[in-house]
Formats: C-alpha cells, structure tokens, sequence
C-alpha cells in the first residue's frame, strides 16, 4: 500500500476566483527570536519589514534582504517560503502572484517566525494593517495550524524589553520551564510584565490577533459531509471484496511454502496474518470501510511476501543458488515493465482534458512516481547482488553466506511490495471505471503551475534541514522519501507526475520539521518512537481536523463537492488516530494530505 494510506477518486471539482494582485504593500514587524550569547540562551527582537510585490514573470520570487552578511540563517529563508505558500492559500490566491520579501534588521534565524510572517503576508494581500506593538513566535504547518517552539518565555521577557505590548504563541507552549528550572505559566508572567499574552491555534486566529480582524471562512464542512456516498461506499465494498478474495486465493500457496521452511519461521508469518485479519474483520464489522480496504489490501501485500520468502528461504538453505537468482529474475524483470505500462494506461484512461481526469491520474500516479527511495535501494542491492552471480555456494564463507541471505530477501520483498503497490494502482483504475460519470465537466489542472509553488516550498523545508540527514535519516525513514522525491523532480517532466511529488515534498518536509524539531519526536535504543509535547500533538490533531473540514466546506459551497480523496484520507485518518504516538503522527500528516486535496477543488494552477 500507499505510504500513510490509499487515495481513490474525486467528485465535482472546480477552480475559484483568486484575488487580484495588489500594487507594493510593505509592512513592519519585530520578530522574536532565541539566540547563544556568552554561551547563554537569550531572548532578542529584531525590525523586519514584510513586503510583497506583483509577479510580473509569473515565477516563484522570494526574497531575504539583510542589513549586514549572515544577518538571516537558512531556517529563516524556508521560513519565508513555507510562510508565503501557506498565506497565499489562505487568501485564495498563488504563490505565483507575488514577490515576497523581508529585510532583516538584525541576526536571526530558527522557525519560530513562521506564524508572524504568513499572518503579516496575509494582512498585505487583503490590504489591511497590522497592531502596533504586536509580535507572535510559532512555526507554521501546511494546513495553516501552529506549530510549537521552545525557548518562548525568553522571547516573551525579550518583547517586553523591548516595547511589545501584545504577544502570541502557539498552542500547547503555555507552560514553560525557566532557567531555574521552575514552570511558568505564559499568561501569568504576560501579567506581570504588562504584556497582553494569546494562545494561537493556527493562521485564522494569528491574523486576528494581529490585524484585529477576521479572516472570511466558509462554513465548514459537517463529519457527515465526509462520509462515502452509496455508489462510492458500493464501489469500495467491492474492491475489497475482491481483495479478501485474492487474499484467501493465496492462503494454500502460503501453506505450502511455510511448510518448506523452520516451524518457528512459519508460526511468525502466521501469527501476523492472522492478527491482521482480526483486525480488518473489526474495521468492517464497526463500519470503517475505508480502513478495512486498506488493511485487507496491506495484508494480501503480506501474504505474498511471506509465500516468496518462504519459498526464498527453501532455496537458500539448499544453497541452490540458481534457483535463488531465477526467482529474483523474474521480479526484475517484471518490475519495470509494469511500471511503463501503468503509466501509459493512465494517460490512456486519464487525458489532460478535464479536472476529473486530472485528479483520478493524480491519485493513481502515487502508486508509479513515489517509489524512488525504493528503486535507488533495489539498485544498490541489484550490485551487490551481481557480484555474487558468479559464485558457487561453496565459495562463501559462512559469515559471508548469511549476509548475502539477508540481501537477498530484503531485495526481492522490497521487489515484489514495488509490484503489489502497481497492482493496486491497477484495481484503482478499475475502480474508477465503476462509479458514476459526471455530470458536469471541469477544465484541467495546469499542474506544471502548481508543481512550480509545491516544489520551491518543499525544496526549501528539505534545505533548511539537509545538514541534518544523518539524524533524520536514523530516525524516519520519510527523510529518505524526502531525498527520493527531490531527484526524482530534478528529471521529472509530466507536468501531473511533477505534482504529486512536488506536493508530497512539501507535506513531508513540514512532517520530519514538526515531528522532530516542534513536537519532540524521538527514537530509543530499542526503536519505540515518542513525542515529548503531547499536548501540542493532540492540539494540531484537533486544528487539522478542523481545517480539513473548513476546507471541504469551502470546496463545497464553491464547486458544489468534496474531492473523494480528501473523504478517503479523512475517514482513514479518523480510524487511525487513536494509537501510538507515531499513529498519531502519521494521522496527523494525513490530515495534511487531506486537506492538500480540498485545495485542490478550488485551486487549478491557471489564475
């Protein structure tokens, strides 16, 4: 499956109007911010004047001008992107209608003016003014939510120093602990240094605090309004029906392979069939169907890597290393050509024509495009593998036999899931084919236009972080996705293949700063992830549900519908909130995701 979940279909979708381009607006702000000095953490404020322009030359144009060299750091530049990606989205306009800048009075760098900034950008495209006197510190999510900062009681005794009267921070950051290591309540100490202190939950509320006005926003969208329509819910029901079908198809092949390889072996690979059966039983029988779908289709995913393997590791331990590199042959050779030809089945059943055409291909294509993390690993074995073509199996060591084991069974499962994940962008195909047709047809979607916005934030976020791979790396495999959508967009042409990895850029760059910086996330010695501000994580799990349906509603009340992937995306993330706190993470990127595609119902690149 899909990573995080499966998107499937669409409903009535259209562009909206954006805003019309204003003339230069400028406006200035102090930001706050946490830096060393004399080895010490200290609070500080610096001037920085937010200024946008029109975008004659129709290209992403952001701008970071300093009063003195290495005035801003690389965060702060990303900053500027994400903050002017999320504004323009926020307004119904585009990235490509403006050129942003931000002058720099001082030294700063970091997230934490992320908030400050998309809010202050927003005020300038609706031409209104900001509060004097007012500053906020918080990191900013794709879906508009705050994120958490640290060091927030020092920038607020900073501003105060400094002549600030009113400041914000996100929500979840009210409790601080102070150099003495003693808790402070943000609002208390705002009292104390006659500062008026606001929680913030997300963009909608820092633009009122900072504009004292209120931001128009459609009524959102009801849970019910999310819910799968008959044909569609028929539809779904029959997939997976034909999914569990295939699964149980499979059950006497695994049997027989299982048979062929140590007891201990084949009772692991039962026992986790068997427990994630229960569990898509239990989605059913409780009425998730979106969540049965996707663990019935992960589990016949499973079977199949379990009866390859076991019939692998038949061949291994008779050392017949001819049977070993056939079976791997016909993998490789299979895996390409399935790629080509889904490509071109989706091009064939999906034109450049219309906005349901568009978005079908959109969704199928994560199945094709996403997997580069995988095929750069699967090449890097393929070579490994290759030098030992040629060896007998008495020619290994025993050490070295074992190691050459692993590869090969972690080459040919990663393999045969690549394939599968084909496959399952082949039932989505079908799947399509069976619900009902349109009524009303909507013009395409320049996708090359807004590929060029989702790739210049999402190279940005990937920037500002780069120096940390290592740690990223080690810590969450979506750093390496990450890296694999970048160079896949470096050579990438088709303008809707461009797209979906340019969006998925974005959203997990966002993903791994959130996660790892905002929230806490970390990775004992034994592998078990946790996030260290929880209440911070429950909070932007709430905010993003909220802003999934503002955006569905919005969708709704202007094109008449709510895209089918955003349903599916939120029905799978309602499921799976409840959990561990990488559950809960990765239902959070969903969230994001989900909303991504009720942007997309209003939004078509050309305006």
């Amino acid at each position: 499956m899909r990573a995080l979940a499966v998107l499937v279909g669409w409903s009535v979708l259209a562009a909206s109007a954006s805003a019309a381009p204003p003339p230069p607006r400028e406006a200035e702000v102090r930001a706050v911010s946490v830096a060393t000095v004399d080895g010490k953490p200290t609070g500080r404020t610096t001037p920085v004047t937010v200024g946008i322009a029109r975008n004659r030359a129709r290209v992403p144009s952001v701008l970071v001008v300093e009063e003195f060299t290495g005035g801003s750091g690389d965060q702060w530049l990303t900053t500027l992107w994400q903050a002017a990606f999320v504004a323009t989205q926020a307004t119904a306009s585009s990235l490509l209608h403006f050129g942003f800048s931000l002058r720099v009075g001082g030294r700063i760098d970091g997230p934490s003016a992320g908030l400050l900034t998309a809010s202050t950008l927003m005020a300038l495209i609706r031409g209104k003014k900001v509060l004097p006197h007012t500053t906020m510190t918080g990191s900013i999510n794709p879906d508009g939510s705050a994120g958490p900062v640290d060091g927030i009681l020092l920038m607020l005794r900073a501003a105060a120093h400094d002549g600030v009267k009113r400041f914000g921070f996100p929500l979840g950051g009210r409790q601080q602990v102070d150099a003495s290591g003693e808790t402070a309540d943000l609002l208390a100490e705002g009292q104390k240094l006659g500062v008026e202190v606001k929680e913030l939950g997300s963009l909608d509320e820092a633009y009122l605090f900072l504009t004292g006005e209120t931001l128009p926003r459609p009524a959102a969208a009801s849970d019910g309004d999310m819910e799968l329509w008959p044909a569609e819910l028929a539809a779904i029901t029959r997939l997976t029906g034909r999914v569990r079908a295939d699964f149980e198809a499979e059950l006497p092949a695994l049997e027989t392979a299982l048979a062929k390889v140590d007891p201990k072996s084949a009772a692991s690979w039962r026992e986790l069939i068997e427990r994630s059966a229960r569990e898509a039983d239990d989605f059913a029988k409780n009425g998730d169907t979106v969540r049965a779908m996707v663990v019935w289709s992960s589990l016949l995913t499973t079977t199949r890597v379990a009866t390859q393997d076991a019939l692998l590791q038949s061949s291994l331990d008779a050392r017949d290393l001819g049977a070993v590199f056939a079976q791997l042959e016909v993998q490789e050779n299979a895996l390409p050509l399935e790629r080509s030809n889904l490509r071109r089945e989706i091009d064939a059943h999906f034109p450049n024509t219309t906005r349901a055409n568009d978005i079908y291909a959109l969704d199928v294509l994560e199945s094709v495009v996403t997997q580069g993390r995988a095929l750069r690993a699967l090449a890097d074995a393929k070579k490994l593998l290759a030098l030992s073509r040629g060896a007998s199996a008495g020619s290994f060591t025993d050490e070295n036999y074992q190691a050459f084991r692993r590869l090969t069974r972690r080459y040919a499962e990663d393999l045969l899931r690549l394939r599968e994940e084909l496959k399952n962008g082949q039932r989505f195909l079908a799947l399509y084919a069976s619900l009902p047709r349109l009524k009303k047809s909507m013009p395409p979607i320049d996708a090359g236009a807004l590929a060029a916005s989702y790739a210049s934030a999402g190279v940005a976020s990937r920037a500002s972080f780069e120096a940390r791979a290592g740690a990223f790396s080690q810590k969450d495999e979506a750093w390496l996705d990450l890296v694999a959508y970048g160079d896949l967009l470096a050579t990438e042409t088709d303008g809707r293949a461009r797209l979906v990895l340019a969006a998925r850029q974005t959203i997990y760059s966002a993903y791994l700063v959130n996660t790892y910086d905002a929230l806490g996330g970390q990775v004992d010695a034994k592998g078990v992830f946790s996030i260290r501000n929880s209440r911070a994580l429950a909070a932007q799990l709430e905010l993003a549900r909220v802003r999934v349906l503002q955006s569905c509603g919005r969708a709704k009340r202007e094109v008449g519908g709510i895209p089918f992937p955003a349903r599916m995306r939120f029905l799978n993330a309602r499921a799976a909130r409840e959990g561990s706190d990488r559950q809960k993470a990765d239902t959070l990127a969903e969230l994001w995701i989900s909303n991504w595609w009720c942007e997309f119902a209003v939004r078509d690149g050309k305006k």
